[in-house]
């Protein structure tokens, strides 16, 4: 029986809520902290206004406790058993937090009590996801590293920081009515890599 493609799916700002959950904590240490940029930079501490709000915001997300709380991205568990049911086999990639020393290990129990352990023990927590082999990878980055020797295509999750990013592979949400069509999209592109051999 042939493997079933592999689509691999980011956790920060895809599957868990991260700058939800750092906006979240801001609030509660500074009630009064500036939150109104919503520019297109990725990095949610490039948007602060002031210093003090940086390192605020650096000292939250590298703080014990903070990869485990975070709230799971809206219609997730549905948009995964899609995936599933379309014929795919989607696989977590995720780039852990070097600065954090209890993130590796608390990505994998959020996984764990949020998506069921299989998915937890099939997760992928690297530094660069170019060096895995699938058809798709679901991520919000604008500019994912080394995209360029990747055999995946990314699918962007959109998100206000990626909206000006011009890709003809995206999906709104995990409620998209689109994900199947362009995974589906994805899977040609890649068959199109490694066509058959002439016999």
């Amino acid at each position: 029986m042939a493997e079933l493609p592999i689509v691999y799916v980011d956790m920060d700002g895809v599957m868990a809520e991260f700058d939800k959950g750092l906006e979240t904590k801001l609030l509660q240490a500074d009630p009064t902290i500036d939150l109104s940029d919503k520019s297109s930079d990725f990095y949610l501490h490039k948007r602060l206004k002031t210093p003090e709000a940086v390192r605020m915001a650096q000292a939250i997300a590298n703080s014990r406790g903070f990869f485990l709380d975070l709230e799971p991205a809206d219609g997730l568990q549905e948009g995964w058993q899609r995936m599933i049911d379309a014929g795919f086999h989607p696989v977590v990639l995720s780039k852990p937090l070097s600065s954090n020393q209890w993130c590796a290990a608390e990505k994998l129990e959020w996984l764990d009590g949020i998506m069921g352990p299989k998915v937890a023990d099939e997760a992928i927590l690297a530094d660069s996801k170019a060096d895995f082999d699938g058809v798709a990878l679901v991520d919000d980055r604008p500019e994912t590293p080394n995209f360029d020797r990747a055999t995946w295509q990314q699918v962007m999750f959109s998100r206000h920081y990626n909206l000006n990013v011009v890709t003809d592979f995206r999906i709104d949400n995990w409620r998209d009515p689109n994900l199947e069509s362009v995974l589906a999209r994805c899977a040609v592109r890649y068959a199109s890599l490694f066509p058959e051999p002439l016999i």
